[in-house]
């Protein structure tokens, strides 16, 4: 049996209950010492979220190289629990602001890991690292083993880098604009 195949249903299964019990990763702290905490995207605030996730680098650095409209975030939270990946927004604690987010996602590459942060006041602050370093610990209790893969634009080479230390490896070229790393939890 291929220890990598995971199917949509098992990933959906391993969503409900987490949505359900509302477990989350431990908080973790950036490079200055700042808190920050995980939040699930059903609970955030969409006009917040939207902000962050439609910031300028955000945009650019996306796969659509759009922004997501509010019909767009309203139809997508409608739809959360029937699709198959797992997003939580970053919150730094002192200000309570949305900074950023981490996901996973089922495509056809297999989970496919994501992060940003739009809230460019919190940039260079480890948090792409460190948020996704806590994220990660926390997916591997409940799929340990399995392979997981970051989709990641050529030209992105603070993206490549954060992979690179969060452990992905074996770099392949997709097509001329992403490549493709890989890990296992």
């Amino acid at each position: 049996m291929n220890l990598d195949k995971i199917t949509e249903k098992y990933f959906l299964n391993i969503k409900h209950k987490l949505i359900q019990s509302r477990k989350l990763p431990h908080p973790f702290h950036s490079k200055n010492g700042r808190e920050l905490t995980f939040q699930w995207i059903d609970l955030c605030e969409p006009s917040l979220i939207l902000e962050v996730r439609n910031s300028r680098k955000v945009v650019q650095m996306s796969s659509s190289n759009k922004e997501v409209s509010k019909k767009e975030h309203n139809f997508f939270i409608k739809n959360y629990l029937k699709i198959p990946r797992i997003d939580l927004i970053i919150i730094d604690q002192l200000t309570n602001k949305y900074v950023g987010s981490v996901i996973i996602n089922f495509t056809k590459y297999g989970l496919e890991i994501g992060k940003y942060i739009g809230d460019k006041k919190f940039l260079g602050k480890g948090i792409a690292y460190y948020g996704m370093n806590s994220f990660l610990k926390f997916l591997k209790i409940y799929l340990s083993g399995k392979k997981i893969v970051a989709k990641t634009m050529k030209s992105n080479v603070v993206n490549i880098h954060i992979n690179k230390k969060l452990g992905f490896l074996n770099i392949k070229a997709l097509d001329d604009k992403y490549f493709l790393m890989s890990r296992r939890l």
